[in-house]
Parts: structure tokens; C-alpha cells; sequence
């Protein structure tokens, strides 16, 4: 379904009053979207899927998933939290481990993936025989 221009300019310009200095600010999107709901506009539903989809990425942009095969010690992480923080601002960190990645780590911030695990690099080995 295209949205149409109009309601397009109203979700950005929605988008940006839920932001304070470049950060969503969690009470204006509520009421922002509040007054989206009941302004019973024929766009309505149309603006406010185009601001929860923007809300969304948002939020996957701000958290950062980082996955090991082994747990990381104290330093490892202050260390990945600390670049991480200085490429991308401020984020929230999830720290998991899932031993089938053999080796290695897998960052995912938003749609961004580093991943530098053992099990990506046999499963790019693989891909080139086949």
C-alpha cells in the first residue's frame, strides 16, 4: 500500500516533534500518537503506521545485541561497549551467549551485523565450494 504525500509530510513532521536534541522522547511520542488516534483524520492510520515504523527503527538503531560463543569478561565488554558507544551514541547493550557459533562475536546494532564468528566464516568457506 503507497501512503500518500501528504500523510507522509505529516509523519515526518510527527517524527520529529517525538525528538528532543536528535532522541525520542518516550512521553511526546505517546502523546504524539495519542493525538494521531483521536484526531479522527481520514489519513490517520496512514500517518500513524509511518510513525510507529519510524519509532521502530529508532529503537532497534539505539540497542546493540551482541552474541558470543563464550561469555565475555568485565573488560571485553567495557571495551565493545566503549566503541561501540563512540560510533553509534547512545545505545543500550544485550550481552548473550550462544555456543554454536563456535567462536567469535556477532554485533547486531539496528541493521547492522558485524559478525566475526567462526561458524559465519566455515559457512562462507562452504558457500564457495557449492
Amino acid at each position: 500500500m503507497k501512503t500518500d504525500p501528504q500523510a507522509k509530510r505529516e509523519a515526518v513532521r510527527s517524527w520529529q516533534l517525538c525528538q528532543i536534541e536528535g532522541c525520542v522522547d518516550e512521553d511526546r511520542a505517546r502523546s504524539i500518537v495519542d493525538g494521531i488516534i483521536a484526531s479522527g483524520r481520514r489519513n490517520r492510520f496512514a500517518v500513524l503506521a509511518e510513525v510507529l515504523r519510524r519509532l521502530a527503527v529508532d529503537e532497534a538503531r539505539r540497542s546493540v545485541d551482541v552474541t558470543s560463543a563464550i561469555p565475555l569478561d568485565a573488560d571485553a565488554r567495557s571495551a565493545i561497549e566503549r566503541r561501540v558507544t563512540d560510533a553509534y551514541g547512545e545505545v543500550t547493550f544485550t550481552f548473550r551467549v550462544d555456543p554454536t557459533l563456535i567462536g567469535g562475536m556477532r554485533i547486531r546494532i539496528g541493521s547492522d551485523v558485524y559478525d566475526g564468528t567462526i561458524r559465519a566464516a566455515l559457512m562462507a568457506v562452504e558457500a564457495r565450494f557449492l
